[in-house]
């Protein structure tokens, strides 16, 4: 029997069983080891809070629904696939659940390098978070990225790889910030302890930002985003808001200069060349390898382990602690 997690209600989780399906044409099925939860999107769909609730022309945002964002696991049986075999370890857009199944031709999918199983599920947050970074090519200046959670903090990551430039990373959690430190950002900005705008003074030597990076999908933070960038600077939306967002558009934007970029992951494939092959499942590949040589760093990433049944349990956490809960695998390989 497949085990499934199901959002049934806001805050509520239900535990099901069902058939383990049979793969069909080009198809796989993949035994999973793991998944790892996201704390941006799928804590909004666990409380009801994301902005699909509202919105019929979003299908997919209804309960109930499974959740799932990244999984790893083992190939056990194929069907006519020419690209995976059976023993093969893949690390897919999976859903929290025991088994699933992938079409290697249509979904995006990446084999995993011996040993690093648990670590390619962060290649899922570290491919969102590289929109930015691709969008902004060729732009100059320093940059803040606010909010340094996972999609935060490799998002800050990937600018530090490629930039002389000051790269700052905010936000209210001391042991993210810490965390964020661990992972080569050198600078941090608690905005609960400091005035953003006197604080990248600081930092910046007067200089201040020419982007910034909301990461968070707090709808206040993208009016003070535009706030606190210089004059003719970026401001991009990597985090979903949340909400409704108001913004003194004459002020902040036509006065300033300034650009508000929409960053959501699909950006990049509608970029893309259609004859470049897949492009999210390239770019999924290059932060895998970035996450296998260390050029993208993990470690102490995955606060928890947990079995499925306390699910429910540690999304709560998620939400009510993001202080001291993270990275939290849930572990299907022992039940």
């Amino acid at each position: 029997m497949r085990i499934n997690l199901n959002f049934v209600k806001p805050g509520k989780i239900d535990i099901t069983t069902d058939a383990i399906p049979e793969p069909g044409k080009n198809e796989c099925l993949i035994e999973n080891y793991a998944s790892l939860i996201s704390p941006g999107t799928e804590l909004a769909l666990f409380t009801g809070t994301h902005v699909g609730f509202n919105d019929p022309e979003i299908s997919w945002a209804k309960y109930p629904l499974s959740p799932g964002y990244a999984s790893v696991g083992k190939v056990i049986k194929t069907n006519e696939n020419q690209e995976l075999k059976t023993g093969d370890n893949v690390m897919y857009y999976g859903l929290h659940s025991s088994h699933g199944i992938i079409n290697s031709k249509n979904d995006t999918w990446a084999h995993i390098p011996q040993g690093m199983s648990e670590k390619s599920l962060f290649g899922r947050f570290a491919k969102i978070s590289a929109t930015v970074p691709y969008l902004a090519q060729g732009k100059k200046g320093n940059v803040l990225v606010l909010g340094a959670g996972l999609i935060g903090n490799f998002c800050a990551q990937l600018f530090h790889m490629d930039s002389e430039r000051k790269i700052i990373i905010a936000d209210i959690s001391s042991n993210r910030l810490s965390l964020s430190s661990r992972c080569g950002i050198e600078y941090q900005l608690n905005t609960n302890s400091e005035d953003p705008a006197t604080a990248l003074n600081r930092i910046t030597d007067g200089k201040g930002v020419d982007i910034i990076v909301e990461a968070t999908g707090v709808p206040e933070l993208v009016s003070k985003s535009l706030e606190l960038v210089n004059p003719l600077g970026s401001v991009y939306l990597l985090g979903s808001s949340r909400g409704a967002v108001s913004i003194n558009t004459y002020k902040m934007i036509h006065r300033k200069g300034t650009s508000l970029i929409g960053a959501h992951e699909s950006v990049i494939e509608k970029l893309y060349n259609k004859t470049t092959g897949n492009p999210i499942r390239n770019q999924l590949n290059k932060m895998i390898n970035h996450i296998s040589t260390g050029s993208l760093k993990t470690s102490g990433m995955i606060t928890h382990r947990i079995n499925p049944d306390q699910a429910e349990k540690y999304y709560n956490h998620l939400l009510n602690d993001p202080d001291n809960y993270l990275g939290v695998l849930i572990e299907w390989s022992k039940i």
